[in-house]
């Protein structure tokens, strides 16, 4: 959260420099970019971090469990809902993995994932528990795709394809990298 506070506070800085002397060419409106794009990522990443932190809560009760979201809105189910419960690491590229907790639904569809590193142990553990089902632990890491085609409503589409999803947000920043200075230049025609 201070790496992304700092990015945003400089990122300011910079706009503000920039703003107060005026923009006047390419350079100027690169660095107010780039200056803006900090300002942004850092603030709305460091709300975001403020939110998880503020409202994410796992619940677990007897015979039924769930989670608060961001905006904390709770999402609850029972343990009868509940097909399997297993730890998998997916690998989603070589060199990239994420362990995660699936409680899956007695039709095999996802109710929940949770990344265990972001709870203490006990917690997940607590959380088993109110499934009422054992946590079948996978050995080694299983492929995104591999895990999709052995439960095919456990994931969907976006989080089996992650690598075109980035490739797209890359592909939108620098569209709007590249177009923001062009406009800034050409509206001061």
């Amino acid at each position: 959260m201070l790496v992304l506070g700092g990015l945003s506070l400089l990122g300011g800085v910079i706009t503000v420099a920039v703003l107060s002397q005026g923009v006047h060419d390419l350079v100027d409106s690169r660095a107010l970019e780039g200056g803006g794009a900090m300002l942004v990522v850092g603030a709305l990443g460091a709300a975001y971090l403020l939110l998880w932190q503020r409202n994410s809560r796992l619940l677990v009760g007897a015979g039924t469990f769930g989670y608060k979201d961001i905006l904390g809105r709770s999402h609850t189910w029972t343990a009868t809902e509940v097909g399997n419960v297993m730890d998998v690491t997916i690998r989603y590229r070589k060199g990239f993995a994420q362990e995660a907790v699936f409680v899956l639904g007695l039709d095999g569809r996802r109710i929940m994932a949770i990344n265990p590193i972001a709870w203490r142990s006990t917690s997940v553990d607590r959380l088993v528990w109110a499934t009422g089902r054992e946590l079948q632990t996978r050995p080694g890491p299983i492929s995104a795709a591999e895990f999709r085609r052995e439960f095919p409503r456990a994931m969907s589409w976006a989080s089996t394809h992650p690598n075109l999803i980035g490739s797209g947000l890359v592909v939108v920043a620098i569209t709007l990298a590249i177009g923001i200075p062009i406009a800034s230049i050409w509206l001061h025609r």
